[in-house]
């Protein structure tokens, strides 16, 4: 088995936090938006949308991630608290999140009138890329 470690935090500014997880996290972001971006023009696929396409993928994808770890790995935990459903700041799953970030994605082409195939084709890539940034 992989052993857990729990290490201190980066950096407190009063009441707030920073750990590794979070500038990793914004790394991956970054990391897998440039990805995506690259990726779609080496395919030729139109980049005017990404913008808001990734918007919409990250958005849904965090909200899946947390949702995902708090009713999946947690239940009596969220049924005894039900406000955990909405503290963001407890809980991620990247498998929640690939599920939010596939269904934004996909309900920001159907209400753009995109073809869904190419977007996610180059966006697999980013997001593959962003997760290991968050793996670390």
């Amino acid at each position: 088995m992989i052993p857990y470690y729990d290490f201190d935090p980066l950096l407190v500014l009063g009441p707030f936090k920073v750990h590794a997880f979070g500038p990793l996290v914004v790394a991956g972001v970054l990391v897998g938006s440039w990805v995506i971006r690259r990726h779609a023009i080496a395919r030729g696929v139109d980049v005017s949308h990404l913008r808001d396409a990734l918007t919409w993928l990250l958005v849904s994808g965090f909200v899946g991630a947390h949702l995902f770890a708090v009713i999946a790995y947690e239940p009596a935990k969220t049924l005894a608290d039900p406000l955990r459903l909405i503290m963001f700041w407890d809980g991620l799953s990247s498998t929640g999140g690939f599920f939010g970030a596939f269904i934004g994605l996909a309900q920001y082409c159907r209400k753009k009138q995109i073809d869904f195939g190419p977007i996610v084709d180059v966006v697999a890539l980013g997001l593959l890329v962003g997760w290991i940034f968050g793996r670390l």
